[in-house]
């Protein structure tokens, strides 16, 4: 891959003249765009590896001396991406991105995006056939791709995966789904947003440590008025943590009230 090829290309998508020995700046969606180019010609290289500031002779002289015998790496595809993203979600966790859908995808691509190399690299067949089928390709892939920066960005793990197996479909409510994540999804002034917050951990599940650390129930002590008793030998219950923080609370206003008023 030589740079004057590189600069071919930049040219077209930037839609302005680039330059062989030019530096330019590529948004997430047209750093996107451009690896799939790469892929296509059967370039291997990560988006990691493509900087936003891109040197255009230097990236050729690091990327395309074994271009031409250098097949591109399997990624992580399909259920792999999802089974990750469940798996490796952390409650606390939030990413959020923000394209220019003119950048992400032109005119031809728009009238039929299933037709457009670079964007069958980042989409799935589902999500393109999904975007034609609401008429709104353009905003609707754009939306998708922010979805799935905003994913990598709450987890970097994933931009080891293929783009198009971290999948962005919608739910029965039309909501955007991905396993693990909470999605979002608006559109305004020519833009696309996107969030993705991280499930968080179920209640039960995080009193779990808490429950550990508490002294077991004695056999045969009342669970309370209308609640059941402990089992000998395990862990206090949830109702059982719930009567002791009630009770302390209870002890510590009557302790208080009773300073306040009988204090000498």
């Amino acid at each position: 891959m030589t740079a004057e090829a590189i600069a071919e290309y930049l040219s077209r998508l930037l839609g302005r003249p680039v330059a062989a020995g030019d530096t330019v700046n590529l948004s997430s969606a047209q750093r996107g765009r451009f690896v799939a180019w790469l892929e296509e010609a059967g370039v291997a290289v990560a988006a990691a590896a493509v900087p936003h500031a891109l040197q255009v002779a230097e990236f050729a002289r690091a990327h395309g001396a074994a271009a031409a015998n250098t097949a591109p790496e399997a990624r992580p595809s399909g259920e792999h991406a999802a089974a990750a993203g469940a798996a490796t979600s952390h409650p606390d966790r939030v990413g959020i991105d923000l394209q220019l859908v003119a950048e992400l995808v032109d005119a031809p691509a728009e009238r039929d995006p299933k037709a457009s190399a670079e964007l069958c690299r980042i989409f799935s067949m589902r999500e393109l056939s999904y975007a034609t089928a609401r008429g709104t390709v353009a905003d609707t892939l754009a939306g998708i791709f922010a979805a799935k920066e905003a994913l990598c960005k709450a987890d970097p793990s994933l931009r080891a995966c293929d783009p198009r197996s971290i999948e962005v479909l919608p739910d029965e409510h039309g909501a955007p789904q991905f396993p693990g994540y909470s999605l979002s999804i608006s559109h305004s002034g020519g833009f696309a947003v996107a969030v993705a917050v991280a499930n968080r951990v179920p209640a039960e599940a995080r009193l779990e440590p808490v429950r550990s650390e508490l002294p077991v129930a004695r056999a045969g002590a009342s669970g309370g008025a209308g609640g059941a008793a402990d089992e000998p030998g395990r862990p206090a219950s949830g109702g059982t943590l719930l009567r002791i923080a009630s009770v302390a609370l209870v002890a510590g206003l009557v302790g208080a009230l009773i300073g306040h008023y009988w204090a000498p």
